[in-house]
């Protein structure tokens, strides 16, 4: 069972998923793992370099030139500019990542 507050921060979710025209769970979930995922690679590209510059190494961000592409550079954005922001900077950068070592460039 949720806990009430866990549950009403979902449910208030839902209902501006809802108010904005997103009425398929499905679409809403995928909106959210899509988020959840560019938060994901900011926070592991930002642990990385915290490790390099602590062994004294040198590292290269995968966002190297492409800070805007950040989710800490973005995630304060109102919805219409972030909407255009991410669907047309952030979603082509990610589909670009061409590295090969990381988890989240390889496919299946």
């Amino acid at each position: 069972m949720l806990d009430p507050e866990l549950k009403s921060k979902i449910n208030k979710l839902w209902n501006a998923f809802w108010a904005g025209g997103l009425s398929n769970p499905l679409s809403a979930i995928e909106q959210i793992s899509y988020l959840i995922f560019m938060k994901r690679l900011d926070d592991l590209d930002t642990h990385n370099m915290n490790a390099a510059q602590a062994r004294g190494q040198t590292y290269t961000s995968i966002f190297e030139e492409r800070a805007n592409c950040r989710w800490s550079t973005w995630k304060h954005m109102s919805a219409d500019p972030m909407y255009k922001h991410v669907s047309e900077t952030v979603f082509p950068f990610i589909k670009n990542l061409q590295n090969g070592e990381d988890m989240f460039t390889r496919r299946q």
